[in-house]
């Protein structure tokens, strides 16, 4: 789904914000402000408004220059995919194309 979450990654020393730009039940297409070496895992938080963030973890399998190398794309696979994601993405995905038409 080509649908745009809000996430943020928990990291060791600093958290920052990502969006995804593409989501599937394998992984996500992220838009970063920064580079992650391929390999390196992730925690990723997603909030839905819920009661608590939905966290993920995920493995980088690419990291690319984007939108003119002012941020990059990283392609990660998920470990699992939790209902509560797929539900919520497949909500939001549905609205935005709503909002498009």
């Amino acid at each position: 789904m080509n649908v745009s979450l809000p996430a943020l990654v928990r990291g060791v020393r600093q958290n920052w914000k990502v969006r995804t730009l593409d989501l599937s039940q394998g992984g996500a297409l992220l838009d970063s402000p920064r580079p992650i070496k391929p390999g390196a895992f992730l925690e990723l938080l997603f909030d839905f408004h819920q009661s608590k963030p939905v966290p993920l973890f995920a493995r980088v399998l690419r990291s690319k220059p984007a939108f003119w190398g002012r941020r990059h794309a990283l392609a990660v696979k998920f470990d699992t995919l939790k209902p509560e994601i797929t539900k919520a993405a497949e909500a939001i995905w549905q609205n935005q194309r709503a909002a498009a038409v």
